[in-house]
């Protein structure tokens, strides 16, 4: 199963564009999200048998349907890292150009000198997931 990528423009409160706001009925192990507030940048990487307590902005538990399932924040630190580097067509770092580069838990910012796209690549559980900024 393809993993989803969400997009919210907050942490919690169970309001519409909020991350808490996503059901957990709908997350899969390894889905990401992406959440761009007013002031921050957050990358999260849902785990689903996580079931640690919420403690934003650490960890997320969806507001519905959350069971063990928990939004777990990926440290920015990793995702600003930006490589100039080629993507193979399933659009996963092509082999030997920095797929080393991008480890468990990571995240990183890659740019297709062909297309002149940029994709976010992240690694969850040592399979390698990206998803096309535009």
């Amino acid at each position: 199963m393809a993993n989803g990528f969400y997009g919210a423009v907050g942490l919690i409160g169970g309001t519409a564009g909020m991350l808490d706001e996503i059901d957990g009925a709908l997350l899969s192990d390894g889905d990401g999200a992406l959440v761009i507030t007013a002031t921050n940048v957050y990358l999260y990487i849902l785990d689903d048998d996580s079931a640690a307590g919420e403690s934003s902005p650490l960890v997320i538990s969806p507001d519905d349907n959350a069971g063990t399932k928990r939004w777990i924040l990926v440290p920015l630190s990793h995702a600003a890292r930006f490589y100039p580097r080629t993507l193979n067509q399933s659009l996963e770092p092509a082999a030997g150009t920095g797929a080393t580069q991008c480890a468990a838990g990571e995240a990183v910012i890659w740019t297709d000198t062909d297309d002149a796209k940029c994709y976010l690549c992240y690694n969850h559980g040592g399979t390698v997931k990206s998803v096309e900024l535009t």
